[in-house]
Parts: C-alpha cells; structure tokens; sequence
C-alpha cells in the first residue's frame, strides 16, 4: 500500500512538473528559470505551496498572494499524473527508461494536440541513454538518421506534404525503443485511427503525435 501511495505522489509531482514545462515551452520562458510564478500576479510561490495536490487543496485552488484562481488544469494534471503512474507502475519499475520515454511521449501528445507543434528534440537524449544501455547496429542506425533529421529542414521533400517531420522523428524514437516489430503495429493502428477520426469530424489538419503514443499503450 505505500509503495502505491508513493507510485501516485511520484505521478503526481511528474504531472505538474510535464504541466508547467509545458506552459513555459509554449509561452517562450526559460526553462533554467527555477522559479514557479502565478499566472495571475506573477509573484514567485514559496517552496511550500508547490507541493502537488496538497497545496491546491490547502490553498483551496486559489494563489497564496492574490487569492486569485489557480487553473483547474494544475490539479487535473497531478491527479491523472498519479494514476497513469499508478496503472503502469510494474512498467516503472521494471523498466524505468522506457517508462521516462513513455512519458515524454505523452508530454508530446498534449503539445501536439494543442499547439500542432513539438520540440522533438528532447527525445534524442533519451535515444542516446537507450542505445547505449541496449546496444545494436540497427539501433546505432536509426539513433544517426534521428540526430540527423532532428536538426535538418525536410519539409521541402514531397514526403512531408503527407505527414509531419516531428512525427517521423518520433516514429524512429519508437523504433528505438520498441523495434521493429511493436512499431509497425503503432503505425498502422495511428493511422486507423486518424482516417477515422479525418473522416468523422473532417479536420483539415491532425496531431498524429496523440494516435501514435494511443496505439503504443495498445500494444505494449
């Protein structure tokens, strides 16, 4: 029972920490700022009312300084970054590695799915770190061509008339992880997926990057 208690806070602190990466990757704030600040006051937050759940109940969702609402978004994110750790928690510690690309896979998801942009290039540290601990040529291959198409325009190439760069980048970084055989069923359920979806609300353009991380927890 504690172990799960501390799976779920573990979640929970990911959750909010994914959240505001996210808010200031999106907002153009530096990342190395260590700072968290209200979005409504910008005053700096104590060290005691960052931590997650508690402080927003304790604070009854509302800033310490200018009483002004905190995004619900905030605790929803902590809340499921809790259960998600708590529902893969055999993954984490058993594989813990895979359970971090995991994870940034799914903060890619939510960019993509609300901006139809991603910084791909945080996946290629990882990419290193799985390469190394689980060497072969084939993924020593992919890792290159990866490195290589993270840092060069391809847009211009017919190809990506179809589908986005960011999102073959990531297909390689599965590629990597899960090989060939987990990665082709990916593929092929995203894009089940996305001409369904493309058929029944007609959007114009889609986030593939939340079908592909889907169709990964469908087949792991």
């Amino acid at each position: 029972m504690l172990k799960l208690l501390i799976t779920f806070y573990l979640g929970s602190c990911f959750g909010s920490f994914f959240l505001a990466t996210y808010y200031r990757m999106k907002n153009n704030i530096s990342l190395l700022d260590n700072h968290s600040k209200c979005e409504t006051c910008f005053s700096i937050i104590p060290w005691f009312a960052l931590f997650p759940i508690f402080s927003f109940l304790l604070l009854k969702g509302k800033c310490i300084f200018c009483k002004n609402k905190i995004n619900s978004n905030v605790f929803l994110a902590e809340i499921f970054g809790g259960l998600f750790f708590v529902k893969f928690e055999w993954l984490l510690w058993l594989n813990t590695h895979i359970f971090i690309c995991i994870l940034l896979l799914i903060f890619l998801s939510i960019e993509d799915l609300t901006s139809l942009h991603i910084h791909s290039s945080i996946v290629l540290i990882p990419a290193i770190f799985l390469v190394k601990f689980n060497f072969s040529l084939v993924s020593f291959i992919f890792l290159c061509f990866l490195a290589i198409i993270l840092f060069v325009n391809l847009e211009r190439f017919y190809l990506f008339k179809f589908i986005g760069q960011g999102d073959v980048e990531i297909i390689i970084f599965i590629l990597i992880i899960f090989h060939f055989s987990i990665t082709i069923k990916v593929v092929f359920l995203s894009a089940l997926f996305a001409l369904l979806f493309f058929i029944i609300f007609k959007c114009k353009k889609l986030p593939f990057i939340p079908f592909l991380t889907m169709s990964l927890f469908l087949c792991i």
